[in-house]
């Protein structure tokens, strides 16, 4: 009754585990971000639950300053993601932090430095709720396209594996079965030549079987 018992707790056990290892990860939300660790990083959290940034670019036009700082957005933006444990397998391209909204200038409109002067850009970078999901959204579905590629890549090796190993065998059954026939037939006289033979056939397959391998 008790080694049952034991036994029924033990298989209870390992139903969890292997449960609890096959559950998918819970993926990233920007509610249990760390206000305290991203200030660390420089970044600052809103009333409406949303992180921003301020970040700068330099360079000789207006353009260069902006593109600058627009890369460096984009850097941080992908160091936020990785930092609430995202995959980021899919990387967002300049064009989609424009179209997100997710840029917004804090240039002052003065008087521009003189030609040949360093300009700078200052940008400010918002990551809200929204574009948090969408950017874990498009990231996963990446992460399941590349899985399924790589199953794909690996099903197939599987195969042909499987298949070079198959040809190998029903070869060295072929030429087992012609030595006995062939030895049969000769009623022995030529055992000596024919297992020379066999042994060089055998030798043959094994080395372009392990080329091909």
């Amino acid at each position: 009754m008790r080694l049952s018992r034991w036994l029924s707790v033990l298989l209870l056990t390992v139903s969890a585990a292997i449960a609890q290892a096959a559950s998918p990860p819970d993926r990233p939300d920007l509610a249990n971000a760390s206000a305290a660790l991203e200030q660390t990083y420089g970044w600052s959290q809103t009333d409406r639950g949303s992180f921003y940034k301020d970040v700068s670019g330099f360079g000789f036009t207006r353009e260069d300053a902006e593109q600058d700082a627009m890369e460096k957005a984009r850097s941080e933006l992908i160091f936020f993601m990785k930092r609430q444990k995202a995959a980021m397998v899919w990387e967002p391209a300049l064009e989609y932090l424009r179209q997100q909204g997710m840029i917004r200038s804090l240039n002052d409109e003065g008087t521009p430095p003189p030609p040949g002067k360093p300009q700078e850009a200052r940008l400010r970078l918002e990551v809200t709720p929204e574009v948090f999901r969408d950017i874990i959204r498009q990231d996963m579905g990446e992460l399941t396209e590349l899985n399924r590629m790589e199953h794909q890549r690996l099903t197939q090796e599987r195969h042909l594996l499987w298949g070079k190993i198959l040809t190998g065998t029903l070869v060295l059954l072929l030429i087992t079965t012609g030595y006995c026939r062939l030895d049969e037939l000769t009623r022995g006289y030529y055992t000596t030549r024919l297992r020379a033979a066999a042994l060089v056939c055998v030798g043959l397959v094994g080395l372009l079987w392990w080329l091909i391998l």
